[in-house]
Formats: C-alpha cells, sequence, structure tokens
C-alpha cells in the first residue's frame, strides 16, 4: 500500500514538473510575441500614442519575468561555455514589417480594428504572464 502510494506522489510530482515547465515555455512564447508586437508599433509611422503608450506598459509589467528568462539565458550560456561549446546568440524578431502598411495612415479600416485587437491581446497576455498560479 505505502508503495501504491509513493508511485502515484512520484508520478503526481512529474506530471506537476512537467506542466510547469510546458507553462513557463508558453510564456517566454507570449513574452516573445509581445515584444515583435511592440517592435512593429515601433516601426510604424503615425501610430496611434494610445498603443504605443499600452504595449510600453505591456512590456514594463513584463520586467519580473524576462529578468528570469535573463537569468536562464546566462546559465544556459555558462553551461555551454563551461563544456567548452560556443554559443551563439540568436536575433529576437527577425524582419518586423516585412508585409503590409508602415504607415498608420495607410491602413484600412479593418487593419486598424485588427492592430488595436492585437495591443490589447498583447495587453492581456501580458497580464496573465504575471498570473500566479496556486
Amino acid at each position: 500500500r505505502a508503495q501504491a502510494v509513493e508511485e502515484q506522489y512520484n508520478s503526481l510530482a512529474e506530471q506537476g514538473n512537467r506542466l510547469s515547465l510546458d507553462l513557463y515555455s508558453h510564456r517566454k512564447l507570449a513574452v516573445d510575441a509581445i515584444l515583435r508586437v511592440e517592435a512593429y508599433i515601433n516601426a510604424l509611422r503615425n501610430s496611434p500614442v494610445e498603443f504605443r503608450k499600452e504595449i510600453a506598459e505591456t512590456i514594463q509589467s513584463l520586467q519580473p519575468f524576462r529578468e528570469a528568462m535573463r537569468i536562464e539565458k546566462e546559465a544556459e550560456t555558462a553551461n555551454l561555455v563551461a563544456a567548452g561549446t560556443a554559443a551563439g546568440g540568436a536575433a529576437l524578431g527577425g524582419s518586423v514589417a516585412a508585409l503590409g502598411p508602415t504607415d498608420w495612415n495607410l491602413f484600412s479600416r479593418e487593419q486598424k480594428l485588427a492592430l488595436g485587437a492585437l495591443v490589447n491581446n498583447s495587453k492581456t497576455m501580458g497580464a496573465l504572464i504575471n498570473e500566479r498560479i496556486g
């Protein structure tokens, strides 16, 4: 009986660990997406001031999580260097606005609404990234 309880406990611990790592990975992907939205908004000529303000506030709210990402990256780099491997950095984002208008004034009504929704969704993702579980 005690062995069955121990096996169940170990199984739940493994599942909890796996789900925590999955959540962390999803949060990192969300941060990367928000950073790409920020880059696009900042590269867009004549973008609404409110969009820039909203996305800047969202980025600011992500600082604690981004700090955790930075520490993780430093640890990975240190581990690679310690193993004798040179680590190459990957550029975040890539081409920001390869397609579509680069001036807010040239956007159609639908494009303006879609970009507004993207900014709002980024703000919501930022809030969810910082949400504590448990």
